[in-house]
């Protein structure tokens, strides 16, 4: 799930590390919601994957934005919350990943037989204090079928991101490479009844506008490369 947000690039400039990638003179940022599965490594024994058992399902919510580099256009992860507490000091040690926990909850309003491909849901995320949080109804119409991302668009623009540029604070900047098959996604339609958990943690939250929101069922096969330093 991708909600997208549009402010003025001096709001958002002092607190990013790379130079923003602008869409149409406007500063962009993302919340992305998803459930990674499968997590393992491309080339080990499976005894060594094994070790990666108690990791290989969780859920995120990503906040992020989109820069320019020497070395390309990427993401940059503004910050992360994830399901599984093991994990927070995972990311920021290999990856320079700002990963911190959260609790995660879904909830099936109608249509649909399964949360696999519902109509109307509902996400909402926590902090690790329990006193901010997010909280959304998402809206998509099942007879909108997938598609991928028309060239020139916004969701190219935003979707179409195969390197991530990593380093808030005072991590070390690092990258790394992301490869998988093209989006397929449909609009969707989402209705904020909670933001805290964003506008206590970023004070520029306050000047977002919304920019569109988009859905997708399931995207197999993603490889990241090993990091290394930018």
């Amino acid at each position: 799930m991708f909600v997208h947000f549009t402010l003025h690039p001096s709001a958002l400039q002092p607190h990013v590390p790379y130079d923003l990638d602008l869409w149409r003179g406007r500063a962009m940022v993302s919340c992305v919601m998803f459930t990674m599965e499968g997590l393992r490594l491309a080339r080990a024994w499976p005894c060594v994957n094994w070790l990666f058992r108690p990791f290989r399902a969780q859920r995120f919510l990503n906040v992020r934005t989109y820069v320019r580099h020497e070395e390309g256009r990427g993401i940059h992860f503004i910050a992360e919350w994830i399901s599984d507490r093991l994990c927070v000091s995972m990311g920021p040690a290999l990856y320079s990943l700002p990963y911190r926990w959260g609790r995660f909850e879904r909830g099936l309003e109608r249509g649909g037989v399964s949360l696999a491909e519902p109509e109307t849901w509902t996400e909402r995320v926590t902090g690790v204090n329990e006193a901010a949080a997010i909280e959304l109804e998402v809206r998509c119409s099942k007879g909108d079928a997938p598609r991928v991302c028309e060239p020139g668009s916004q969701s190219e623009f935003l979707l179409e991101r195969y390197a991530a540029f990593n380093g808030c604070g005072r991590r070390r900047k690092r990258m790394f490479a992301i490869a998988h098959a093209p989006w397929r996604r449909r609009q969707a339609d989402v209705a904020w009844s909670c933001v805290d958990l964003l506008s206590r943690e970023f004070p520029w939250f306050r000047d977002c506008r919304p920019a569109g929101a988009e859905y997708s069922i399931r995207l197999k096969d993603v490889r990241m490369g090993a990091p290394r330093a930018v």
